[in-house]
């Protein structure tokens, strides 16, 4: 029996579905609409939190799979988690840990500080009020957005070139760095790119006659793993047009505009047949 071609889209949401600014996906609606009317696994593969994912989710109108801290944790339902190990029940999804936990994470930081002097500051060290005007949110935002399980977002305080070194010294204790659209991310050995991989795995086991071809769209380097991972790879420039993230993949191209606009236009042009 022939198999069937169905794509799953995997996105980052923050300059990418979202709009930098006002986190807006108004522009994107048509492609929205149209990935809803095929059916197609709409994915969030984002730096943000379990509560936060889950009320976007509900406000955008999808259910299914996503993936929440840099691919620290994969989230889903309980008919996705049949026959899988190591899951663990946070809320009412069902939760699937690739990275360190959050406690293992600030204790290292904070080894880290005060054995180097190095300056920089996490999520943990503000109180809401600083999150919510660094991240442009609501108090109550800020408050879901610092409920961190895997990772730590965090400011550089220091000079730039120190950030090498800081690196070389995460390394020591099983952790590494990236850079998303605001803030520099610590966390374990997770990606977003294992994650895909990992769900990928999981769809062609569920559905075994249907041929997956995976949609990655991203804006930042914490979305190269994720592009070099993906049968296509959609780049969204940054909110000044800039080209952040520069992926390996053979079958990449570039949105025409930034944010949701340059969101909704790649995927249409994907989907229109």
């Amino acid at each position: 029996m022939k198999q069937v071609k169905k794509y799953i889209i995997f996105t980052d949401l923050d300059g990418t579905l979202l709009d930098h600014d006002t986190y807006s996906w108004d522009a994107a609606k048509t492609a929205l609409k149209k990935i809803k009317d095929k059916q197609i696994p709409l994915i969030f593969n984002t730096s943000k939190t379990l509560d936060e994912i889950k009320n976007l989710q509900e406000k955008i109108g999808i259910n299914g799979p996503f993936v929440a801290e840099n691919g620290g944790v994969i989230a889903f339902k309980e008919d996705f988690a049949k026959d899988r190990k190591n899951i663990k029940k946070i809320g009412e999804h069902y939760c699937f840990f690739l990275g360190k936990e959050i406690h293992f994470i600030l204790d290292a930081l904070h080894d880290i500080r005060q054995r180097t002097g190095l300056k920089f500051k996490g999520f943990h060290d503000m109180d809401t009020k600083e999150i919510a005007k660094l991240c442009n949110f609501s108090e109550e935002e800020a408050k879901i957005s610092a409920q961190r399980t895997c990772s730590e977002p965090l400011i550089w305080l220091d000079d730039e070139i120190k950030v090498g070194e800081f690196i070389h010294i995460l390394t020591q204790y099983g952790l590494r760095l990236t850079k998303g659209g605001r803030f520099y991310h610590v966390m374990g050995d997770n990606d977003k790119g294992r994650a895909v991989r990992w769900l990928m795995h999981t769809y062609s086991q569920l559905f075994p006659m249907e041929n997956f071809q995976s949609i990655g769209l991203g804006d930042g380097e914490n979305d190269r793993r994720m592009l070099n991972t993906v049968d296509y790879a959609i780049v969204i420039p940054s909110f000044d047009k800039q080209i952040k993230v520069f992926p390996d993949n053979p079958n990449k191209s570039v949105a025409k505009f930034p944010g949701p606009k340059g969101w909704n236009q790649s995927l249409m042009e994907i989907l229109k047949y």
